[in-house]
């Protein structure tokens, strides 16, 4: 007999099945707890930027400029704002479809994972005195469904007591700013003085409409590239030091600029001016912008969260790019993978003039490019796998990749006209969607399927809203593709070609979302259900020794 077994008589086995009963239930309970503990903490998937806003002094009866705000998915799926709304909608005004393109449209807006949509909000005081407000955005998301940014301005009368440029009310604002120093009245206030010490003089505050008693963020510290670096890659990551406020103000935007001008004088010298709310310390330079052996200039300049904008650096960073492109040996714009003859693409028909072809990085597919209208040259076309874009582009498959070009107009400005011609029929369900670097996946705006079912012609202004480097420099950078609408299960359009393994990920993301909850759910039932098990074979089997 074993030594527990000594004990276990008629009394001690009512306590060992009530103990081991009360143990199987503590099991279950711990195994409970751990489970819902080990649950992810909600996760705020709508977030607003900025997160408030000091629109300074405003003339009572006057308007200020209309402020961007906006509003990101952040979550795995997608979002519907259910509300957006001003709490003072007397003195503040919202405006639905402000921000081009991305405007939301609506106060209930459908929101892509990873995507946004932008609000306008602009001050319009109906009173002196500070003003504040709040815009709400609400959302469905279950855990956190309420954004609120804080809004702020102060109206102010036109009167000028002191004949000074600067107007009463206005001057206040400095006079109350710090009771403790000696500006007291309004003859204190000084025009050529400044108060905040940002390098704008009072003066030019008021005639700029900005804020007089809120510095401007420190100055950007460039990093790399390094200063007269060489061999650098022709997609370099541009990176500054951490960004600084005297406030503690937010970091809002970052302008990034890249020009062959060490003054930036010369605007049509600029190859690049970007502004990003995502990218504020490090920003990947897009393909196509740099030309091979070819020394530029960059520089950088933080904006805060209330409106306020750093000088920019007394010395912008040099650096030289490398002189040979190992996928290009030949220096005609094309990889040399992708390179192919028109007359295979067009066959018998006449080639078009100034058109170029490749093949598609995915597929066996034929891609031209015509410079229709306004195009001395094309520089550069390549076909690129979307897989090496970290954007996804939702509900829509590009079944002959991404198409990027560089074309130089015929003059600085020119609105172009190119057509793609691909290999393939085109279904009809199809649209033409661009990929920008800040933007991410948007729809062509400008394109024209054409009645050969076969080509998309496209307009885009240099300098304009589908200009990639977003400067008006006689060259135009677009990387765009068309794509194809998945079915409800992922797949491509039967007919449409497709990509096998772009369609199986797109299935097993939208199953992995779609089924989150019912996985949780599942894996409680079973934990659950296993501690009833334990619990009836204790009670109907005594323990044996």
């Amino acid at each position: 007999m074993s030594f527990l077994g000594l004990f276990y008589n008629g009394e001690s086995r009512k306590f060992v099945d009530y103990n081991l009963k009360f143990i199987g239930f503590t099991v279950v309970l711990c195994f409970f707890l751990t489970f819902i503990s080990a649950q992810p903490a909600s996760a705020q998937t709508i977030a607003v930027d900025p997160t408030s806003f000091d629109y300074s002094a405003i003339f009572v009866g006057n308007s200020s400029a209309s402020q961007i705000f906006v509003i990101r998915n952040t979550g795995k799926g997608e979002r519907r704002v259910i509300g957006i709304a001003l709490t003072d909608t007397s003195n503040y005004s919202l405006n639905l479809n402000a921000g081009g393109a991305s405007a939301c449209g609506s106060t209930t807006p459908k929101i892509k994972k990873d995507s946004n949509c932008t609000v306008g909000v602009t001050f319009n005081p109906t009173e002196i005195g500070i003003l504040d407000a709040i815009l709400k955005v609400t959302s469905d998301d279950k855990d956190v469904n309420q954004f609120d940014a804080d809004l702020t301005g102060r109206g102010i009368t036109a009167g000028d007591t002191d004949a000074d440029g600067m107007s009463d009310g206005w001057e206040q604002w400095i006079i109350d700013a710090n009771p403790n120093d000696d500006i007291n009245t309004i003859e204190d206030v000084l025009p050529d003085d400044d108060f905040d010490d940002d390098g704008v003089s009072n003066l030019n505050e008021f005639i700029n409409g900005s804020n007089p008693i809120n510095s401007r963020p420190d100055t950007a510290v460039l990093l790399l590239p390094v200063d007269g670096m060489t061999e650098v890659t022709l997609t370099p990551q541009l990176e500054t030091e951490a960004f600084g406020d005297p406030e503690a103000d937010g970091h809002f935007l970052t302008r990034w600029q890249i020009s062959t001008d060490p003054n930036f004088a010369d605007e049509g010298q600029l190859v690049l001016d970007l502004e990003s709310d995502m990218y504020l310390t490090s920003i990947v330079v897009p393909d196509l912008v740099l030309y091979l052996n070819t020394e530029y200039f960059w520089r950088a300049a933080f904006s805060d969260s209330a409106g306020q904008i750093s000088a920019w650096p007394d010395m912008p960073f040099s650096f030289t790019t490398v002189d040979v492109d190992e996928s290009d040996s030949n220096l005609n714009g094309i990889p040399d993978n992708q390179e192919v003859a028109c007359s295979v693409l067009f066959g018998k028909e006449e080639v078009p003039a100034n058109t170029i072809c490749i093949n598609s990085a995915m597929g066996d597919g034929l891609l031209g490019l015509e410079g229709s209208t306004n195009v001395s040259s094309i520089e550069a076309y390549r076909s690129v796998d979307p897989a090496d874009i970290t954007d996804e582009l939702s509900g829509f498959e590009l079944e002959l990749g991404l198409m990027s070009f560089k074309a130089v107009c015929d003059d600085v400005g020119d609105t172009i006209e190119v057509i793609y011609h691909l290999s393939e029929t085109i279904p009809t369900s199809s649209r033409l969607f661009k990929w920008h670097p800040i933007d991410g996946w948007r729809e062509h705006v400008n394109a024209e399927f054409l009645p050969d079912g076969k080509s998309v012609l496209v307009r885009i202004t240099d300098g304009g809203n589908g200009d990639l480097d977003n400067v008006a420099n006689g060259v135009v950078i677009d990387p765009s593709g068309v794509g194809t609408q998945l079915s409800a299960g992922g797949v491509a359009p039967i007919g449409g070609g497709g990509d096998d393994k772009y369609n199986f990920t797109c299935f097993i993301t939208t199953a992995r979302i779609e089924t989150s909850i019912t996985r949780d759910l599942f894996a409680l039932i079973l934990v659950l259900g296993c501690g009833i098990f334990i619990l009836h074979k204790i009670r109907k089997r005594p323990l044996r020794l």
